[in-house]
């Protein structure tokens, strides 16, 4: 099956119409990076700049955004797009982490941050909100003429990791969907410039019990995922075939073309006998951080080549004391980088790490 960028090509020239140029888009290179929030918040912007990647993917997160129904602090999220437009970085915000006071009634207030809301409508009113400040034209880049209003992102993500339980509760793919529609359309509605990014993986286990696929509850809705945030983490694994093979698969499964943004991707130079199988090879930490550098490049290249592929971030900034998790960043404590810091910046020499954004890549304009 063709997907993405060649299928859109395929169904123009159909219609005897050119294609876009949207094959020479360079790859949107990026790092998912927690820069957090306050006064670190414009060196760690900084240390992402200095990789060579241009775009930033930062939780934008509802129970701070919205801490009541209806009343609105930006702040945060203000600092973090700030601080990334005066580096020359966009940020891709997720749409995640519900407020207690949009979660079904008796939820544990520890557990509301990954609770899908009770309504769609509360998901889809914030995503209207976030939409109209920090999309293209948006409230916020108003209100800075100083920054470079070009550095808008038209898109935006809801909700990372629905698949898991550690993401979401419940862990339920139907009601995602609906969730993100909503969330979707609304946000198209309030700034019609925005495009949207629906998590996407192969199969998950529910939380109500059962193993299925996660793509039929996306078809379902496919008329409102403008794109596909997949999350790619190999394990001891090398790149080449594997990670193509599933983001692949996952199209397969919608059944449509759509423009697929690896929103995380990483490989972890922890010891294999701690994390069995998600581990680089390797018999010191300095042979696994090499080989982790050296993976990294080689799996960006596979995913430069892939025509459906228009994004790869990197996850993450720091490394920090968690097995795998923890071993998965571009700089050791100290902020001394890591091998795998020049390979990103190697990366972004050979594909682009501006990653203008260029047209949009679904729908074709000239389609129906």
């Amino acid at each position: 099956m063709a997907h993405g960028r060649r299928a859109i090509a395929v169904a123009l020239a159909a219609l005897g119409l050119a294609a876009p140029a949207q094959a020479a888009t360079p790859l949107r290179l990026g790092v998912a990076a927690d820069v957090g929030e306050g006064a670190s918040v414009p060196t760690e912007v900084a240390q992402v700049a200095r990789t060579g990647a241009r775009w930033l993917r930062e939780d934008l997160e509802w129970n701070r955004a919205e801490p009541a129904p209806g009343r609105f602090d930006w702040r945060a999220f203000d600092g973090v797009v700030a601080a990334a437009a005066r580096e020359g970085v966009r940020v891709l915000p997720i749409l995640d982490a519900a407020p207690c006071w949009a979660a079904p009634a008796g939820t544990a207030p520890e557990e509301c941050w990954r609770t899908l809301p009770a309504r769609e409508g509360t998901l889809a009113r914030f995503a209207a909100a976030a939409a109209a400040r920090f999309g293209p034209g948006g409230a916020f880049w108003l209100a800075h003429p100083e920054l470079d209003a070009q550095l808008a992102s038209p898109w935006l993500e809801v909700w990372n990791e629905p698949y898991f339980p550690t993401g979401a509760q419940p862990v339920d793919a139907a009601r995602y969907a609906q969730l993100f529609a909503a969330a979707a359309a609304a946000g198209r509605a309030a700034n019609p410039a925005t495009r949207w990014l629906a998590a996407a993986t192969t199969t998950y286990t529910a939380s109500a019990g059962g193993f299925g696929a996660w793509a039929p509850a996306l078809r379902a809705v496919a008329g409102d995922v403008d794109g596909l945030s997949l999350h790619v983490y190999p394990g001891d694994r090398p790149p080449e075939g594997a990670i193509t093979a599933f983001v692949d698969d996952v199209l397969d499964g919608l059944g449509e073309p759509r423009p697929v943004w690896v929103t995380e991707l990483g490989y972890a130079a922890c010891a294999p006998a701690e994390v069995p199988g998600r581990c680089v090879p390797g018999d010191t930490r300095a042979a696994r951080e090499e080989r982790k550098a050296g993976w990294l490049g080689r799996a960006i290249d596979e995913l430069a080549r892939a025509p459906h592929v228009e994004a790869a971030f990197t996850y993450t900034l720091r490394e920090y004391a968690a097995p795998f998790h923890g071993d998965l960043g571009l700089l050791a404590r100290g902020s001394v980088p890591l091998p795998a810091h020049a390979a990103l910046q190697a990366a972004a020499a050979r594909w682009g790490g501006a990653g203008a954004p260029g047209p949009f890549s679904w729908p074709p304009a000239a389609l129906p």
